[in-house]
């Protein structure tokens, strides 16, 4: 979990995050950026509904996003259920969505330099045309803003980032 909390940003569905071991394992990662002067918001928390207290504890290390609407004041027990199937309704939906834009795409990896030990030993042919593809990446973004054909360069980056292909981070 810490090395997700480090490296990418991580969704929370369904989870209270009140267990001691996952608070204790955010605090940890919080006081490591810290100590080096950085601030970064580590993931996100979905939510049925607007949880205050539960937005204020974990800002800024998690942006807390609730899926329905805040209850208004008043509201029967019933009229409370039916706001929050709804709000579950619109999760179920989002991670269907989800789940399709990750299937799409089975090659996202491809191009990442994070990934390259996934090649066989013996596949040197390939590694010699992910590198090129990566450096036909770094090409386009050089020339890509002044090009009479920017939107269709911008295409095919897209494409070359989408398999891993991105600029390196600073």
């Amino acid at each position: 979990m810490q090395a997700t909390l480090l490296t990418k940003h991580l969704l929370v569905v369904g989870a209270s995050l009140t267990d001691d071991n996952v608070i204790r394992l955010v605090h940890e990662v919080a006081t490591l950026y810290e100590d080096h002067d950085r601030k970064r918001t580590m993931g996100t928390l979905l939510t049925l509904e607007r949880q205050e207290l539960t937005a204020k504890l974990w800002a800024p290390e998690f942006t807390t996003v609730p899926l329905g609407p805040p209850g208004p004041a008043g509201e029967s027990r019933d009229e409370a259920a039916a706001r929050i199937a709804n709000a579950g309704r619109s999760l179920e939906i989002l991670l269907d969505r989800v789940a399709a834009l990750a299937a799409q795409d089975s090659v996202h990896h491809l191009l990442d330099r994070r990934y390259e030990d996934l090649f066989a030993e013996d596949a040197n042919d390939e590694q010699a045309a992910a590198e090129q593809l990566r450096e036909a990446a770094s090409l386009i973004r050089g020339f890509l803003p002044g090009s009479a054909r920017a939107a269709e360069w911008e295409q095919v980056l897209t494409h070359l980032e989408s398999w891993g292909a991105r600029p390196p981070r600073l």
